[in-house]
């Protein structure tokens, strides 16, 4: 067993081929940045629940690395941006960077990305905070995905070719074979935090992925342990199963939350006894909501109108919705001007302020989004979502608008409470 290491001692030795470039646009609202990071030394840490006192988030706001690397859906994007994204969050004291062994053109291309990135920022950062200064270290997450076909010992014994013992091995060997593979293209000994990324599929069982992370828990290579996609129901039995069995805390659920997507706050557990919603579980048991597409794949940002369309897949998503966001985005907009900050930091602050859970603003947020960001301008954008949160009227405001346009943002089956086998 070894100890996850910090700064550049977690990265392997491997030469950067890495080049930055520094251009990019400006433009929008852009505050000074020596007020963007006062404003974010308002915010009160949070702490993910694992080994050795967990993992410490400076803001509540992360970054998302689902388009780094990608080609295809969410279109082509320079290496230099994705690290000037990076440089400039770090900057702002957003060190958590979200990523997945799926995510990238090819997937993988993604947490490649993310480690060499990773370490060409935090070299910067040392020399930059100089030696009276500690430099923010960046935190990374990444995710198992739980293929059919990489459980097959579980979806085998429908038929029963496999033994309980034969069929938890098969799964022990798929977790722990992809932890290695990401760890090796991130470069790095260990990983701040390993989350499945869905639930298993009909026919199979979550307990020996469980299993699996909390041997690599124990073992050293994850500091902390999180699903994502995971329902009320299924959040309940894995963090009884993970605290019971193993003596590990869960520490996240990620799941798709924005305005356009309010399940998290509005969805009851169906459960004759307990009908809390997962913000209301994950807050009793300490367990923290990344909120994934909290800009509901840019429709949130004000960008799309008109016309102005995305490039990739996300073109034909972006133009089904078209005028149907216009109150919406107005209402945004009216918030945006009169606190000085984006429209993006209007829909991230939402979701941030959501997760205090008790309608007012004094209550410590247990909801982290990350949004994605391409380049150091879209970076800048998100973190005026920081130092700051929505009134009660206007939060109000916010979920009549987004009422009234009939609509939500579609998500995994799997992710949706059901009374079927009780999840």
């Amino acid at each position: 067993m070894f100890l996850c290491s910090a700064g550049l001692g977690r990265w392997k030795t491997r030469s950067s081929k890495t080049g930055v470039i520094r251009g990019e646009r400006m433009r929008g609202v852009h505050l000074d940045a020596q007020a963007e990071v006062a404003q974010t030394g308002a915010e009160r840490p949070l702490r993910l629940a694992g080994r050795d006192g967990g993992l410490v988030l400076r803001v509540p706001l992360g970054l998302g690395a689902w388009s780094f690397g990608d080609r295809f859906y969410w279109g082509a994007s320079e290496e230099s941006d994705n690290a000037d994204a990076v440089r400039e969050s770090a900057r702002r004291g957003i060190t958590l960077i979200d990523t997945a062994e799926v995510y990238g053109t090819p997937p993988g291309r993604s947490e490649q990305l993310v480690g060499r990135i990773g370490r060409l920022v935090t070299e910067e950062l040392m020399k930059e905070s100089g030696h009276g200064e500690q430099a923010p270290e960046l935190q990374i997450a990444t995710k198992y995905a739980p293929f059919p076909w990489r459980t097959l010992g579980l979806s085998m014994n429908l038929l029963q070719w496999l033994t309980r013992p034969q069929r938890r091995a098969t799964v022990r060997r798929s977790v722990l074979n992809a932890l290695k593979a990401s760890l090796a293209r991130l470069s790095v000994d260990c990983v701040d935090l390993y989350q499945q990324h869905w639930p298993a599929f009909v026919g199979e069982h979550d307990e020996p992925i469980w299993d699996a992370l909390a041997e690599a828990y124990h073992e050293g290579l994850v500091r902390c342990v999180g699903v994502s996609n995971f329902s009320p129901s299924r959040v309940v039995k894995c963090e009884a199963y993970l605290r019971k069995v193993h003596g590990v805390p869960l520490a996240t659920n990620q799941v798709q939350w924005s305005l356009l997507h309010r399940d998290p706050e509005t969805v009851r557990r169906q459960d004759a006894v307990d009908d809390r919603t997962l913000l209301e579980i994950c807050r009793d048991s300490n367990i923290q909501i990344l909120a994934y597409s909290p800009l509901a794949q840019g429709l949130l940002t004000g960008r799309y109108r008109d016309g102005n369309w995305p490039s990739g897949l996300r073109r034909r998503l972006a133009q089904s919705w078209g005028r149907r966001l216009d109150q919406l985005i107005s209402e945004m907009q009216r918030i945006a001007t009169k606190r000085q900050v984006s429209v993006a930091a209007v829909a991230l602050n939402y979701v941030i302020t959501a997760g205090q859970g008790d309608g007012s603003n004094a209550g410590t947020t247990i909801v982290v989004p990350i949004p994605g960001a391409k380049n150091g301008w879209q970076a800048r954008q998100n973190a005026q979502a920081l130092g700051w949160r929505l009134d009660a009227e206007e939060m109000e405001r916010l979920r009549q608008a987004a009422g009234q346009v009939n609509a939500t943002l579609p998500s995994i089956p799997l992710a949706r409470e059901s009374n079927r086998r009780g999840l």
